[in-house]
């Protein structure tokens, strides 16, 4: 990168051999054809291109910053739910609060010019327009004015309605127009009043905004447990089980973000292709990075290898300092005392001792006594382990028990997760091995093994002492 020496490539650039080449316009990460993964802020990743605005049929997904397709009944969109439609496909081709509909709903009327079903005025049954004097038609106990305005048949003055004795009562001193004594029989409501269920409210309740347009509470987007509209992009919290991704609700993050513990979708640290729990707790890794335990990185440590298929750090063989695949035959480079010939490492020490130092000649320690075979000092240096016991990951021999022998009473079973014979822990010097059925049974130093399969998936082995007699 110029004639600068670092650690990794910047954002818009990727590694090209030992050189950093600049990604193209717009893209913050990029492959070998020079495909984008990632985009720059204001850009949307579309077909392995960063563009300034998605295509037809598509919307930008700004926390993702990719281009993702519309509802299958919207020809272009503002987001991925069928009520986020700006444009409508041929046979539903009438929008009305972000819907297509195929024919405008009651209480709408058809805005031609722009192919939308726009709301009456609230006092119409149907109507032409948006204005009150637009109404065609009035609701029951309504009847249309000389000026098109649907009025409440009623001989009582505003404020007011008639009991069934036909006497003018007031009405709540919560409503503005009623139909009956209570809070409860509201039609209208006074300023910076909201009308809901037929009552009237100075706030909407939660799963409501307040329409002033409409001076009453209308449900949010199934999505919101708060909001400022009607559309799913209009949440403020979200309903229980969804989390909060900008400016949506959603079942699940999308790539490369996590759900923390206030419900929101953060982004995973840069390495992360996904993340769990924390921006950092990675769970797969971007191209040119490899996942070591809950880290991403671009080389892997001595003691493993890269595994270009899965993108992981696999640990070497114990017997390895540096490996290219798994296996004891697949070798690199040896540990101080250990000679290396055909991808496999040999100690110059018989078994159970380790080469403790080199000049002017080889001389031998013994192992630890809880290693079999071993590479050095201490129980953290093991490369081979006793029978029923396994070598774990920092090097020590554990016994696959909590207990160090078993009689012929014990009906212990023994997870399969705590002794796995397939890697080097197994049952080392066994007498005699045989496979009947598809199980294998050992014999080896006195103990019996069986294998028993339990059901797919669910492994046990079971243990006891053979009678000694």
């Amino acid at each position: 990168m110029g004639h600068q020496c670092v650690e990794r490539c910047p954002s818009g650039y990727r590694q090209s051999e030992d050189a950093c080449e600049r990604c193209p316009s717009g893209c913050s990460r990029c492959g070998t054809q020079q495909q984008c993964s990632d985009c720059e802020e204001y850009y949307f990743l579309y077909s392995g291109r960063c563009v300034n605005d998605c295509p037809r049929g598509f919307y930008g997904d700004v926390p993702d910053r990719r281009c993702d397709s519309c509802h299958d009944d919207c020809a272009a969109c503002d987001g991925p739910h069928a009520d986020d439609c700006t444009a409508c496909k041929r046979g539903r081709n009438l929008r009305y609060r972000g819907r297509c509909l195929s024919s405008c709903p009651s209480h709408t009327y058809q805005d031609k010019q722009r192919d939308e079903c726009r709301d009456c005025d609230r006092s119409c049954l149907t109507c032409s327009g948006t204005l009150p004097s637009s109404c065609l038609s009035c609701g029951r106990g309504k009847r249309m004015d000389s000026q098109g305005h649907c009025e409440i048949v009623s001989p009582c003055l505003e404020g007011s309605y008639q009991d069934q004795a036909g006497l003018c009562q007031p009405c709540h001193r919560s409503c503005l127009l009623c139909n009956g004594p209570t809070h409860t029989h509201c039609l209208a409501c006074p300023i910076d009043q909201y009308l809901i269920n037929q009552t009237c409210v100075p706030h909407c309740p939660e799963g409501y905004y307040a329409d002033s347009s409409q001076q009453s509470c209308e449900r949010c987007h199934v999505t919101c447990a708060t909001c400022g509209g009607h559309h799913s992009s209009d949440c403020l919290t979200c309903s229980p089980g969804l989390l909060r991704h900008e400016p949506f609700c959603v079942d699940t993050c999308g790539t490369g973000y996590y759900g923390n513990s206030s419900g929101v979708c953060e982004r995973c640290d840069q390495p992360c292709a996904e993340c769990v729990g924390h921006r950092s707790r990675c769970t797969s890794c971007r191209d040119a990075y490899f996942l070591l335990g809950t880290s991403c990185l671009h080389v892997c440590p001595n003691t493993h290898y890269p595994d270009q298929q899965d993108k992981t750090c696999h640990r070497c063989h114990a017997t390895c300092r540096t490996c290219h695949s798994s296996g004891a035959l697949y070798c690199t480079s040896c540990f101080d005392g250990f000679l290396l010939h055909a991808g496999i490492c040999f100690s110059q020490c018989l078994a159970g001792t380790y080469p403790s130092t080199m000049n002017p000649e080889v001389a031998c320690e013994p192992c630890d006594p809880s290693c079999l075979e071993c590479k050095g000092p201490g129980p953290q240096a093991c490369t081979e382990c006793p029978a029923v016991q396994r070598l774990a990951e920092d090097g020590r021999c554990l016994s696959c028990c909590r207990t160090d022998r078993w009689t012929l009473d014990s009906d212990l079973l023994i997870p399969w997760e705590c002794c796995r014979c397939d890697q080097s822990d197994g049952f080392r010097g066994a007498l005699e091995t045989w496979v009947i059925g598809g199980v294998r049974f050992g014999l080896v130093a006195g103990l019996v093994a069986a294998v028993f399969v339990l059901g797919c998936g669910t492994i046990y082995r079971k243990y006891r002492l053979m009678d000694e007699r």
